[in-house]
Protein backbone atom coordinates (compact mmCIF):
# COMPACT_ATOMS: atom_id res chain seq x y z
CA UNK A 1 0.00 0.00 0.00
CA UNK A 2 1.47 3.51 -0.71
CA UNK A 3 2.21 5.95 1.81
CA UNK A 4 -0.57 8.37 0.27
CA UNK A 5 -3.20 5.35 0.31
CA UNK A 6 -2.32 4.87 3.42
CA UNK A 7 -2.85 8.25 4.50
CA UNK A 8 -6.03 8.97 3.17
CA UNK A 9 -7.20 5.32 4.59
CA UNK A 10 -6.14 6.52 7.92
CA UNK A 11 -7.94 10.01 7.25
CA UNK A 12 -11.09 7.97 6.43
CA UNK A 13 -10.95 6.00 9.24
CA UNK A 14 -10.53 8.87 11.78
CA UNK A 15 -13.24 10.52 9.64
CA UNK A 16 -15.74 8.30 10.16
CA UNK A 17 -15.64 7.39 14.08
CA UNK A 18 -15.71 11.32 14.18
CA UNK A 19 -19.08 11.54 12.40
CA UNK A 20 -20.23 8.34 13.93
CA UNK A 21 -19.56 9.98 17.70
CA UNK A 22 -20.43 13.63 16.10
CA UNK A 23 -23.77 11.84 14.34
CA UNK A 24 -25.00 10.47 17.29
CA UNK A 25 -24.90 13.15 19.63
CA UNK A 26 -26.73 14.93 16.62
CA UNK A 27 -29.54 12.56 16.56
CA UNK A 28 -30.21 12.83 20.14
CA UNK A 29 -30.73 16.40 20.11
CA UNK A 30 -34.38 16.11 19.14
CA UNK A 31 -35.35 13.84 21.95
CA UNK A 32 -33.65 15.86 24.55
CA UNK A 33 -35.29 18.83 22.93
CA UNK A 34 -38.61 17.22 24.04
CA UNK A 35 -37.12 16.37 27.47
CA UNK A 36 -35.46 19.40 28.64
CA UNK A 37 -36.04 22.93 28.16
CA UNK A 38 -34.43 25.89 27.18
CA UNK A 39 -33.37 26.54 31.04
CA UNK A 40 -31.80 23.25 30.85
CA UNK A 41 -30.20 23.83 27.18
CA UNK A 42 -29.05 27.46 28.27
CA UNK A 43 -27.32 25.53 31.54
CA UNK A 44 -25.50 22.87 28.96
CA UNK A 45 -24.43 26.04 27.22
CA UNK A 46 -22.70 27.42 30.34
CA UNK A 47 -21.53 24.71 31.42
CA UNK A 48 -19.71 23.64 28.08
CA UNK A 49 -18.38 27.03 27.88
CA UNK A 50 -16.23 26.81 31.29
CA UNK A 51 -15.37 23.23 30.13
CA UNK A 52 -13.72 24.10 27.22
CA UNK A 53 -11.85 26.92 28.90
CA UNK A 54 -10.94 24.94 31.21
CA UNK A 55 -9.74 22.08 28.81
CA UNK A 56 -7.39 24.54 27.56
CA UNK A 57 -6.36 26.07 30.79
CA UNK A 58 -4.71 23.06 31.99
CA UNK A 59 -3.25 21.65 29.32
CA UNK A 60 -0.13 23.94 28.79
CA UNK A 61 -1.03 22.81 25.02
CA UNK A 62 1.54 20.28 25.54
CA UNK A 63 0.18 17.66 23.47
CA UNK A 64 0.28 19.97 20.60
CA UNK A 65 3.95 19.37 21.01
CA UNK A 66 3.69 15.54 21.51
CA UNK A 67 4.30 14.25 17.89
CA UNK A 68 7.91 16.24 18.16
CA UNK A 69 10.09 13.77 20.33
CA UNK A 70 11.74 11.28 17.95
CA UNK A 71 11.93 8.61 20.67
CA UNK A 72 9.34 6.90 22.76
CA UNK A 73 11.00 7.52 26.10
CA UNK A 74 11.27 11.18 25.26
CA UNK A 75 7.74 11.51 24.11
CA UNK A 76 6.57 9.26 27.43
CA UNK A 77 8.27 12.02 29.42
CA UNK A 78 6.44 14.71 27.94
CA UNK A 79 3.27 13.08 28.34
CA UNK A 80 4.13 12.62 32.14
CA UNK A 81 4.78 16.12 32.20
CA UNK A 82 1.56 17.25 30.64
CA UNK A 83 -0.31 14.61 32.66
CA UNK A 84 1.18 16.24 36.00
CA UNK A 85 0.39 19.78 34.82
CA UNK A 86 -3.66 18.46 33.85
CA UNK A 87 -3.44 16.81 37.32
CA UNK A 88 -2.00 19.67 39.28
CA UNK A 89 -3.68 22.72 37.70
CA UNK A 90 -7.20 21.23 37.66
CA UNK A 91 -7.02 20.52 41.18
CA UNK A 92 -6.25 23.60 41.86
CA UNK A 93 -9.03 24.96 39.63
CA UNK A 94 -11.45 22.39 41.26
CA UNK A 95 -10.40 23.79 44.26
CA UNK A 96 -10.98 27.47 43.72
CA UNK A 97 -14.50 26.41 42.52
CA UNK A 98 -15.77 24.75 45.36
CA UNK A 99 -14.65 27.42 47.05
CA UNK A 100 -16.16 30.25 45.07
CA UNK A 101 -19.84 28.29 45.34
CA UNK A 102 -19.81 27.83 49.33
CA UNK A 103 -18.28 31.93 49.62
CA UNK A 104 -19.03 33.86 46.93
CA UNK A 105 -22.33 35.78 46.51
CA UNK A 106 -25.06 34.10 43.92
CA UNK A 107 -24.66 37.78 42.32
CA UNK A 108 -20.99 37.55 41.96
CA UNK A 109 -21.57 34.33 40.10
CA UNK A 110 -24.49 36.22 38.59
CA UNK A 111 -22.13 38.74 37.14
CA UNK A 112 -19.67 36.57 35.49
CA UNK A 113 -22.56 34.33 33.98
CA UNK A 114 -21.97 31.17 35.97
CA UNK A 115 -24.52 31.64 38.42
CA UNK A 116 -26.52 29.14 36.70
CA UNK A 117 -24.09 25.87 37.11
CA UNK A 118 -24.62 26.66 40.66
CA UNK A 119 -23.44 23.35 43.13
CA UNK A 120 -22.35 22.24 39.30
CA UNK A 121 -19.58 24.59 39.17
CA UNK A 122 -17.23 22.30 40.44
CA UNK A 123 -18.22 19.63 38.48
CA UNK A 124 -17.93 21.30 35.48
CA UNK A 125 -14.46 22.59 35.73
CA UNK A 126 -13.55 18.73 36.41
CA UNK A 127 -15.44 18.03 32.87
CA UNK A 128 -12.82 20.22 31.22
CA UNK A 129 -10.32 18.50 32.99
CA UNK A 130 -11.47 15.20 32.03
CA UNK A 131 -11.68 16.77 28.04
CA UNK A 132 -8.06 17.86 28.50
CA UNK A 133 -7.19 14.38 29.86
CA UNK A 134 -8.72 12.67 26.82
CA UNK A 135 -7.55 15.22 24.45
CA UNK A 136 -3.46 14.10 25.78
CA UNK A 137 -4.22 10.89 25.36
CA UNK A 138 -5.73 10.72 21.82
CA UNK A 139 -2.71 13.23 21.38
CA UNK A 140 -0.65 10.10 22.17
CA UNK A 141 -2.77 7.67 20.29
CA UNK A 142 -2.04 9.49 17.44
CA UNK A 143 1.45 9.62 17.55
CA UNK A 144 1.20 5.53 17.53
CA UNK A 145 -1.17 5.65 14.85
CA UNK A 146 -3.61 3.82 16.67
CA UNK A 147 -6.68 5.59 15.31
CA UNK A 148 -9.14 2.36 16.17
CA UNK A 149 -8.32 3.38 19.64
CA UNK A 150 -9.34 7.25 19.16
CA UNK A 151 -12.57 6.33 17.68
CA UNK A 152 -12.84 3.87 20.33
CA UNK A 153 -12.74 6.69 22.99
CA UNK A 154 -14.93 8.81 20.98
CA UNK A 155 -17.98 7.07 20.19
CA UNK A 156 -17.54 5.62 23.70
CA UNK A 157 -17.87 9.32 24.50
CA UNK A 158 -20.90 10.02 22.51
CA UNK A 159 -22.73 6.85 23.67
CA UNK A 160 -22.56 7.48 27.53
CA UNK A 161 -23.36 10.82 26.68
CA UNK A 162 -26.80 10.20 25.16
CA UNK A 163 -27.21 7.46 26.97
CA UNK A 164 -27.44 9.55 30.31
CA UNK A 165 -28.70 12.23 29.08
CA UNK A 166 -31.87 10.38 27.85
CA UNK A 167 -32.15 8.44 30.41
CA UNK A 168 -32.17 11.34 33.12
CA UNK A 169 -34.32 12.86 30.88
CA UNK A 170 -37.09 9.99 30.91
CA UNK A 171 -37.14 10.47 34.80
CA UNK A 172 -37.32 14.36 34.60
CA UNK A 173 -34.37 15.31 35.96
CA UNK A 174 -32.64 17.92 34.59
CA UNK A 175 -28.82 18.20 35.67
CA UNK A 176 -28.60 15.02 33.96
CA UNK A 177 -27.81 16.88 30.65
CA UNK A 178 -25.49 18.94 31.38
CA UNK A 179 -24.18 16.21 33.83
CA UNK A 180 -23.82 13.63 31.38
CA UNK A 181 -21.43 15.28 29.07
CA UNK A 182 -19.10 15.17 32.31
CA UNK A 183 -19.70 11.38 32.33
CA UNK A 184 -18.95 10.87 28.84
CA UNK A 185 -15.50 13.41 28.46
CA UNK A 186 -14.57 10.77 32.09
CA UNK A 187 -15.48 7.59 29.69
CA UNK A 188 -13.96 8.96 26.89
CA UNK A 189 -10.41 9.53 28.71
CA UNK A 190 -10.67 6.89 30.54
CA UNK A 191 -10.94 4.49 27.58
CA UNK A 192 -8.25 6.47 25.31
CA UNK A 193 -6.32 5.86 28.93
CA UNK A 194 -6.05 2.05 28.90
CA UNK A 195 -4.10 1.81 25.95
CA UNK A 196 -1.83 4.72 26.94
CA UNK A 197 -0.85 3.38 30.10
CA UNK A 198 0.22 0.25 28.11
CA UNK A 199 2.54 2.18 26.24
CA UNK A 200 3.80 3.28 29.13
CA UNK A 201 4.04 0.42 31.21
CA UNK A 202 5.98 -1.00 28.47
CA UNK A 203 8.13 1.79 27.95
CA UNK A 204 9.44 2.45 31.77
CA UNK A 205 10.23 5.50 33.52
CA UNK A 206 11.15 8.77 32.27
CA UNK A 207 14.67 9.16 31.67
CA UNK A 208 14.61 13.10 31.78
CA UNK A 209 13.63 15.02 35.02
CA UNK A 210 10.57 17.29 34.97
CA UNK A 211 12.44 20.60 34.34
CA UNK A 212 14.58 19.44 31.42
CA UNK A 213 11.48 18.09 29.82
CA UNK A 214 9.72 21.87 30.24
CA UNK A 215 12.54 23.08 29.03
CA UNK A 216 13.03 21.52 25.89
CA UNK A 217 9.25 21.76 25.34
CA UNK A 218 8.63 25.76 26.82
CA UNK A 219 7.41 26.92 23.67
CA UNK A 220 3.88 25.32 23.85
CA UNK A 221 3.11 27.19 27.29
CA UNK A 222 4.96 30.26 25.87
CA UNK A 223 3.54 30.67 22.80
CA UNK A 224 1.03 28.08 22.01
CA UNK A 225 -1.42 28.19 25.02
CA UNK A 226 -1.62 32.05 25.33
CA UNK A 227 -2.98 32.29 21.62
CA UNK A 228 -5.27 29.09 22.09
CA UNK A 229 -7.08 29.77 25.22
CA UNK A 230 -7.98 33.70 23.88
CA UNK A 231 -9.12 32.12 20.87
CA UNK A 232 -10.95 29.64 23.03
CA UNK A 233 -12.62 32.38 25.58
CA UNK A 234 -13.51 34.23 22.64
CA UNK A 235 -15.19 31.38 21.16
CA UNK A 236 -17.03 30.21 24.63
CA UNK A 237 -17.89 34.31 25.63
CA UNK A 238 -21.16 34.57 23.85
CA UNK A 239 -22.42 31.46 25.58
CA UNK A 240 -21.77 32.97 29.08
CA UNK A 241 -23.00 36.77 27.95
CA UNK A 242 -25.98 35.31 26.21
CA UNK A 243 -27.21 34.04 29.92
CA UNK A 244 -25.75 37.15 31.72
CA UNK A 245 -27.70 39.81 29.61
CA UNK A 246 -30.76 37.90 28.06
CA UNK A 247 -32.23 35.58 30.74
CA UNK A 248 -31.56 31.39 30.62
CA UNK A 249 -35.02 31.17 28.73
CA UNK A 250 -33.45 33.00 25.45
CA UNK A 251 -30.10 31.50 26.28
CA UNK A 252 -31.47 28.01 26.05
CA UNK A 253 -32.77 28.73 22.57
CA UNK A 254 -29.45 30.01 21.27
CA UNK A 255 -27.53 26.95 23.10
CA UNK A 256 -30.30 23.99 20.91
CA UNK A 257 -29.74 26.75 17.64
CA UNK A 258 -25.74 26.69 17.74
CA UNK A 259 -25.32 23.08 18.56
CA UNK A 260 -27.60 22.21 15.77
CA UNK A 261 -25.21 24.01 13.07
CA UNK A 262 -22.08 23.75 14.47
CA UNK A 263 -21.84 20.12 15.30
CA UNK A 264 -22.59 19.24 11.25
CA UNK A 265 -20.75 21.88 10.05
CA UNK A 266 -17.41 21.84 12.22
CA UNK A 267 -17.14 18.46 11.76
CA UNK A 268 -17.09 18.11 7.94
CA UNK A 269 -14.69 21.40 8.20
CA UNK A 270 -12.35 19.50 10.54
CA UNK A 271 -12.19 16.71 8.04
CA UNK A 272 -11.44 18.97 4.78
CA UNK A 273 -9.10 21.26 6.69
CA UNK A 274 -6.80 18.19 7.68
CA UNK A 275 -6.60 17.44 4.09
CA UNK A 276 -6.46 20.69 2.68
CA UNK A 277 -3.95 21.60 5.00
CA UNK A 278 -1.56 18.68 4.18
CA UNK A 279 -1.67 19.16 0.47
CA UNK A 280 -1.40 22.92 0.55
CA UNK A 281 1.89 22.64 2.59
CA UNK A 282 3.08 20.82 -0.36
CA UNK A 283 2.71 23.18 -2.89
CA UNK A 284 3.03 26.20 -1.04
CA UNK A 285 5.98 26.60 -3.25
CA UNK A 286 4.14 26.46 -6.52
CA UNK A 287 1.85 29.35 -6.27
CA UNK A 288 -0.25 28.19 -9.32
CA UNK A 289 -1.17 25.38 -7.64
CA UNK A 290 -1.80 26.79 -4.44
CA UNK A 291 -3.88 29.62 -5.91
CA UNK A 292 -5.91 26.74 -7.39
CA UNK A 293 -6.15 24.50 -4.87
CA UNK A 294 -7.49 27.42 -2.72
CA UNK A 295 -10.07 28.77 -4.78
CA UNK A 296 -11.22 25.41 -5.81
CA UNK A 297 -11.83 25.11 -2.02
CA UNK A 298 -12.85 28.15 -1.37
CA UNK A 299 -15.76 27.91 -4.55
CA UNK A 300 -16.61 24.68 -3.34
CA UNK A 301 -16.99 26.27 0.13
CA UNK A 302 -18.89 29.18 -1.11
CA UNK A 303 -21.50 27.14 -3.02
CA UNK A 304 -22.16 25.35 0.30
CA UNK A 305 -22.33 28.50 2.44
CA UNK A 306 -24.93 30.22 -0.30
CA UNK A 307 -26.97 27.10 -0.35
CA UNK A 308 -27.35 26.63 3.33
CA UNK A 309 -27.52 30.10 4.10
CA UNK A 310 -30.96 30.61 1.62
CA UNK A 311 -32.67 27.49 2.84
CA UNK A 312 -32.19 28.35 6.77
CA UNK A 313 -32.96 31.75 6.17
CA UNK A 314 -36.58 31.10 4.32
CA UNK A 315 -36.85 27.48 6.50
CA UNK A 316 -34.90 27.35 9.73
CA UNK A 317 -38.29 27.82 12.02
CA UNK A 318 -40.21 25.29 9.96
CA UNK A 319 -37.25 22.89 10.24
CA UNK A 320 -37.16 23.76 13.70
CA UNK A 321 -40.59 23.15 15.10
CA UNK A 322 -40.47 19.71 12.87
CA UNK A 323 -37.66 18.28 14.41
CA UNK A 324 -37.21 19.17 17.71
CA UNK A 325 -40.80 20.87 18.67
CA UNK A 326 -43.01 23.56 18.20
CA UNK A 327 -41.40 25.45 21.66
CA UNK A 328 -38.19 26.09 19.56
CA UNK A 329 -39.48 28.20 17.02
CA UNK A 330 -37.24 31.09 18.57
CA UNK A 331 -34.18 28.62 18.01
CA UNK A 332 -34.95 28.63 14.47
CA UNK A 333 -35.21 32.19 14.07
CA UNK A 334 -31.99 32.00 15.42
CA UNK A 335 -30.28 29.63 13.53
CA UNK A 336 -31.35 31.20 10.43
CA UNK A 337 -29.20 34.61 11.60
CA UNK A 338 -26.65 32.67 12.54
CA UNK A 339 -25.88 29.84 9.20
CA UNK A 340 -24.53 31.99 6.90
CA UNK A 341 -21.20 33.55 9.90
CA UNK A 342 -21.52 29.72 11.13
CA UNK A 343 -21.33 28.24 7.34
CA UNK A 344 -18.63 30.96 6.64
CA UNK A 345 -16.73 29.93 10.10
CA UNK A 346 -16.71 26.50 8.99
CA UNK A 347 -15.22 27.59 5.52
CA UNK A 348 -12.62 29.89 6.54
CA UNK A 349 -11.82 27.37 9.46
CA UNK A 350 -10.98 24.58 6.74
CA UNK A 351 -8.41 26.93 5.23
CA UNK A 352 -7.18 28.95 7.95
CA UNK A 353 -3.65 26.74 8.18
CA UNK A 354 -2.87 28.34 5.00
CA UNK A 355 -2.11 31.81 6.06
CA UNK A 356 0.46 29.68 8.83
CA UNK A 357 1.94 28.21 5.79
CA UNK A 358 2.39 31.57 4.14
CA UNK A 359 4.21 32.43 7.54
CA UNK A 360 1.99 35.01 8.59
CA UNK A 361 1.58 33.81 12.22
CA UNK A 362 2.76 37.27 13.68
CA UNK A 363 -1.18 38.20 12.27
CA UNK A 364 -3.30 35.70 14.22
CA UNK A 365 -2.85 37.67 17.33
CA UNK A 366 -4.73 40.61 15.78
CA UNK A 367 -7.92 39.19 14.83
CA UNK A 368 -8.12 37.31 18.37
CA UNK A 369 -8.31 40.91 19.81
CA UNK A 370 -10.47 42.02 17.25
CA UNK A 371 -12.93 38.64 18.39
CA UNK A 372 -11.88 39.41 21.94
CA UNK A 373 -13.56 43.11 22.26
CA UNK A 374 -15.96 42.69 18.95
CA UNK A 375 -17.92 39.68 20.16
CA UNK A 376 -18.63 41.54 23.85
CA UNK A 377 -18.98 44.40 22.60
CA UNK A 378 -21.64 43.31 20.16
CA UNK A 379 -23.76 41.32 22.67
CA UNK A 380 -23.81 44.30 25.42
CA UNK A 381 -24.98 46.87 22.66
CA UNK A 382 -27.94 44.52 21.77
CA UNK A 383 -28.41 43.51 25.49
CA UNK A 384 -29.33 47.58 26.00
CA UNK A 385 -32.16 46.60 23.53
CA UNK A 386 -32.87 43.45 25.20
CA UNK A 387 -32.59 41.86 21.83
CA UNK A 388 -30.39 38.36 21.57
CA UNK A 389 -31.37 38.09 18.14
CA UNK A 390 -30.13 41.48 17.71
CA UNK A 391 -26.77 40.34 19.11
CA UNK A 392 -26.44 37.54 17.02
CA UNK A 393 -26.79 39.41 14.09
CA UNK A 394 -24.41 41.79 14.91
CA UNK A 395 -21.89 39.43 15.96
CA UNK A 396 -22.70 37.14 12.62
CA UNK A 397 -21.72 40.74 10.73
CA UNK A 398 -18.39 40.94 12.83
CA UNK A 399 -17.22 37.95 12.37
CA UNK A 400 -18.06 37.65 8.11
CA UNK A 401 -16.46 41.21 8.52
CA UNK A 402 -13.62 39.50 10.22
CA UNK A 403 -13.45 36.17 7.61
CA UNK A 404 -13.17 38.16 4.80
CA UNK A 405 -10.64 40.49 6.01
CA UNK A 406 -8.24 37.19 7.24
CA UNK A 407 -9.09 35.35 4.17
CA UNK A 408 -7.92 38.13 2.00
CA UNK A 409 -5.21 38.58 3.86
CA UNK A 410 -4.08 35.26 2.98
CA UNK A 411 -4.80 35.43 -0.86
CA UNK A 412 -2.42 38.46 -0.62
CA UNK A 413 0.30 36.69 0.75
CA UNK A 414 0.04 34.01 -1.46
CA UNK A 415 0.30 36.59 -4.80
CA UNK A 416 3.37 38.21 -2.91
CA UNK A 417 5.04 34.77 -1.43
Amino acid sequence: MSARRSLAGSALLLGLGMAGAQGLMWVAMPVWSRQFGATDFAVLGVWAALGGVVSVLVSLRYETVLMLPESEQQAAALYRLALKAILVIGAGLTLLALGAVQLLPHIWLAAIGLEPLGLYLPLAVLSGVCSAWMGLNLAWLNRGQAYGAINAARLGQAVLTVAAASLSGMSGWAPGLWLAHGLGALAGALIAAMPVQAAMARIGAACDDWRAVAHRHRDAPLFLWPSALMDTFTQQLPFVLAVSWFGSQAAGQFTLAWRSLALPLFMVSGALGAVFYQRFARLVDQRDAARALLLRVWGLGFAAWLALSLALWFGAETVFVTLFGAEWREAGAMAAVMTPMVAAMAVSAATSGSLLALGGHRFVPAFGVAMLLGRPLAFWWASTRGDLLLALGAWAALELSLIVLYNALIWRRLRVY
